[in-house]
């Protein structure tokens, strides 16, 4: 019995079969060590965006080229306008940054710090999707405040010398949610006992949540003493932050933006402390507004119409489970595609592309 034809859309000048896509800036490196570049990213300002978005004024800020990467030893690339150390860029919106944290010293006294970190004037921020700021000890009150110092969050955490507990719940280590999205922040905080043992009197910082379990495991000295958690080596905390490529629109028609809606409803603030994750659960994706490929292309849609996103034989692929019977591939043909509600939370465009049949 033959089946009818199945068509799926795609547009495009040629179709093939890609096995490794470089998402650099052509001629530009792909890698810093371990790490790859995607653009708008890129080694160098001659390799990396510049800032389009008028409303951030980057020029004055000198910040005209926030996407560069400073490669250390050709081996450890750094965020050039934060001069953080980069731990992984996704092009679906977000970054891990290496924060530097510290100790607070005891004191009965409030005392208010600054988190080390400002992006204004960038075109980043820091989501609470993924991060909150974390307090470990028990022997300080903290609390979260806006860069007008409104108080925005806090907590003290419960002290019990016996817990093993490394979850950060609120027995000897507290987290508290963060704003949306700032660029810089800080937190005031005062201690209830001070140590007899230290100067010091915990620590305080934002932090991706999947990380922070792990700070106890990778620094054991947090664990000799969970009441005053203290140790030397303990100098960074990874950190997400969300970019957007605000005011580039040299996108192809193979590319879809979404963004997260800017309405003000209990639906919206459930989306946006929600987390989300890619389909493979390793890439965190951006809480405002990213652009990728339409499934039947891969590549990198910032690199615009000519180099982004290429049209692939996705069904050759048989680990993806998309396609059966006997794939045709047929160049250059242009066909209609018919809608899908997709949108979930996010709003999309559809448009026509094509190219790929299926018979069986």
């Amino acid at each position: 019995m033959r089946f009818p034809f199945i068509t799926v859309s795609v547009f495009s000048w040629l179709s093939l079969t890609i096995t490794a896509l470089s998402l650099s800036k052509p001629g530009c490196p792909e890698k810093c060590g371990n790490v790859i570049i995607p653009y708008p990213f890129g080694v160098g300002s001659n390799c990396s965006a510049k800032c389009v978005d008028d409303t951030l004024n980057c020029e004055k800020s000198q910040k005209e080229y926030p996407y560069a990467i400073i490669c250390q030893n050709s081996s450890t690339p750094f965020l050039s306008i934060i001069k953080m150390e980069v731990v992984k860029i996704s092009l679906y919106g977000t970054l891990i940054v290496k924060l530097p944290v510290s100790p607070m010293n005891c004191s009965d006294m409030q005392t208010t710090v600054p988190v080390p970190i400002s992006l204004r004037g960038s075109p980043f921020t820091i989501p609470a999707h993924y991060n909150s700021f974390v307090v470990l000890g028990c022997e300080n009150s903290v609390w979260l405040r806006s860069d007008t110092m409104q108080t925005v969050g806090g907590c003290t955490a419960i002290c019990d010398a016996n817990s093993t507990d490394t979850s950060c719940s609120g027995v000897n280590c507290c987290q508290t949610t963060m704003p949306e999205r700032p660029q810089e922040f800080q937190y005031t905080y005062r201690s209830i006992e001070a140590s007899n043992k230290s100067r010091y009197c915990g620590y305080a910082f934002p932090a991706d949540k999947k990380w922070i379990q792990s700070a106890y495991t990778l620094h054991s000295g947090l664990n000799q003493d969970p009441l005053n958690p203290y140790d030397a080596g303990f100098r960074f905390a990874q950190l997400v932050i969300d970019w957007e490529h605000v005011g580039f629109e040299d996108f192809h028609d193979n590319t879809i933006c979404k963004v997260l809606p800017q309405g003000r409803t209990d639906q919206y603030i459930d989306d946006y402390y929600t987390p989300r994750y890619d389909a493979t659960g390793n890439n965190y994706v951006s809480s405002t507004r990213y652009c990728s490929c339409r499934d039947g292309f891969e590549g990198n849609p910032y690199l615009g119409r000519e180099e982004g996103c290429i049209d692939v034989n996705e069904c050759s692929n048989s680990t993806l489970n998309i396609c059966g019977g006997n794939f045709q591939q047929e160049e250059g043909e242009e066909h209609n595609i018919v809608e899908v509600d997709e949108s979930d939370e996010f709003s999309f465009t559809s448009e026509s592309r094509g190219g790929d049949t299926l018979t069986q």
